[in-house]
C-alpha cells in the first residue's frame, strides 16, 4: 500500500482518523497510531513492520533511561541506527545504481 493508492486514501486513512479521534485515553491514541503504523508497513512486507517495531524499542529503550538526558553519546547511539535504516531502505537502491553506474 503505497501513500497515494486510493485504497490508502479512502478506506486505511479515514479509518485510522477515526479510531484516533474517537479514542479519549492518551496511552490508548498513542497506541493506536503505532498500531495503525505497523499494520501499515506491515502490508508492505513483514520485514518492515519487523524493522519499525525494532527500531521503536530500540529509541524507546535508550531515551527512557535518566542517565539519556544531556548525554550526547546516547543521543547518537539513540539516532544512528534509525537514520541507518532510512539510508538503507531509501538511498541504497539510488547509490547503487545512479552514483555507482552499476
Amino acid at each position: 500500500m503505497l501513500f497515494n493508492s486510493y485504497s490508502f486514501l479512502f478506506f486505511f486513512l479515514p479509518t485510522v482518523v477515526l479510531l484516533f479521534f474517537s479514542v479519549r485515553n492518551q496511552f490508548f491514541r498513542l497506541l493506536t497510531i503505532i498500531t495503525a503504523s505497523l499494520i501499515f508497513y506491515g502490508l508492505s512486507g513483514i520485514e518492515h513492520a519487523v524493522v519499525l517495531s525494532v527500531e521503536i524499542a530500540w529509541v524507546y529503550w535508550i531515551t527512557s533511561s535518566p542517565a539519556f538526558v544531556r548525554n550526547p553519546l546516547r543521543l547518537f547511539l539513540c539516532i544512528a541506527p534509525v537514520l541507518l535504516a532510512l539510508i538503507h531502505y531509501k538511498y541504497v537502491t539510488f547509490i547503487v545504481a545512479d552514483v555507482l553506474l552499476l
